[in-house]
C-alpha cells in the first residue's frame, strides 16, 4: 500500500497459455460487530482491463478517512483466448483463470 487510496502490486508470472484479460479491485471497511461476525462495506470498486501493476483510487472531496479498518480485494483474471471480456460483474463468466488476495490496514 502506497496510501489508503493507491496501492502497487507484485503481478504473478503469466504462464504462456494465459492472456493478460482483466483487473479486478475492491477496497471496503470492516466492522466487527460481534466476536466472529464482521459488516464488510463496499466503497470502491473498478474493473481494468489488462493486469495492472499500480491501482489509484479517486479522492472525493470531502471525503473523510473512516476509522474502520479497510480492506483491499484484488482479484487477476486470465483467458485461454485473447478475447474481450466483460469489465462488470460477470467478468469471472468470460473467463478461465484467476487470482485472488486481500490486505487489511
Amino acid at each position: 500500500m502506497v496510501s489508503p487510496n493507491e496501492i502497487h502490486l507484485r503481478l504473478i508470472p503469466q504462464p504462456e497459455y494465459v492472456h493478460k484479460a482483466a483487473t479486478y479491485v475492491l477496497m471496503s471497511t470492516v466492522e466487527q460487530v460481534g466476536k466472529n461476525t464482521q459488516l464488510v462495506t463496499r466503497r470502491w470498486e473498478a474493473y481494468m482491463s489488462e493486469w495492472r501493476a499500480n491501482v489509484r483510487l479517486p479522492k472525493w472531496p470531502n471525503e473523510v478517512a473512516p476509522k474502520l479498518t479497510q480492506r483491499w480485494e484484488v482479484s487477476l483474471v486470465g483467458a485461454d483466448e485473447d478475447k474481450g471480456v466483460d469489465l462488470g460483474p460477470g467478468l469471472l463468466d468470460t473467463v478461465s483463470h484467476a487470482t485472488y488476495s486481500s490486505a487489511d490496514f
